[in-house]
């Protein structure tokens, strides 16, 4: 019966593991960390406009994050008169606030706790349809394009001279994230996003050798994370999104430790 009520909840997870497994590769080589903890926390603002709206949060997820997406692709372009860490900071923390503050006018009472953290036990299986139809389509568009954004993550300046697209590429790439970010709150929260994101691909950075090998092992590593961590959860009567980031750090860890042994 538990395993019944689980089961949505370790698929839904093992989906989310795969695409910000995949992803969460080009985020660390293109060293876009920083843009995806801003669409996180731009997520709450996203939420709020959605209830707002009175339509489902995740299209309130996706159009507000694809609005930062379009704005951080026309500024990063070089010639700015703000750096883009800047930006994104004062993206993140104005969304973040202003969210907060509307967050009580919606009139619909909304769990803090959950949207900060996550709440994967709550996954139904509308969700689980939902997550594995975006997650194929990140895997696919990664898949389609992966010799040119490997060129991207290389070198944007030499593939811009071979004629790729650099300016779509990247556009591609945050939106991509957008629609990783609006299926992972749920499950994360908005504090914990960029945890599975970075980590397992930070881990398998440390086996491989070539970014093929890279880009297959990081979202094994994601979904031996989700795994382990519903496991413990389970078992020790734990928060469920926070015990897989901690079990993703501990894989890291001894990824590391194998690495330098």
């Amino acid at each position: 019966m538990i395993f019944e009520l689980m089961l949505p909840s370790l698929i839904a997870g093992l989906f989310i593991a795969l695409s910000s497994g995949s992803l969460g590769c080009f985020v660390i080589w293109r060293r876009m960390a920083f843009f995806s903890d801003t669409l996180a926390h731009s997520a709450i603002l996203g939420t709020a406009l959605a209830l707002i709206a009175e339509i489902q949060v995740i299209y309130g997820l996706i159009g507000f994050g694809i609005l930062v997406a379009l704005t951080m692709a026309k500024f990063d372009n070089g010639r700015r008169h703000v750096s883009s860490d800047t930006l994104l900071a004062i993206i993140a923390q104005s969304s973040l606030a202003l969210g907060m503050l509307l967050l009580p006018l919606t009139g619909t009472q909304v769990n803090i706790e959950a949207l900060l953290f996550g709440d994967i036990l709550a996954i139904s299986w509308q969700d689980v349809f939902i997550t594995a139809a975006i997650t194929t389509v990140i895997v696919i568009l990664l898949a389609f394009n992966w010799s040119d954004l490997l060129a991207l993550c290389i070198d944007e300046d030499l593939a811009a001279t071979e004629g790729i697209a650099t300016k779509r590429l990247k556009l591609l790439l945050f939106l991509l994230l957008v629609a990783l970010v609006a299926i992972a709150v749920q499950m994360l929260g908005v504090l914990l996003i960029s945890s599975l994101l970075l980590i397992p691909a930070a881990a398998a950075r440390r086996l491989s050798h070539t970014p093929t090998q890279m880009l297959c092992i990081a979202p094994v590593l994601g979904m031996i994370a989700v795994i382990c961590g519903l496991a413990l959860a389970y078992f020790l009567n734990l928060a469920a999104g926070p015990a897989v980031v901690v079990t993703s750090t501990m894989i890291w860890l001894l990824c590391l430790i194998k690495k330098s042994d």
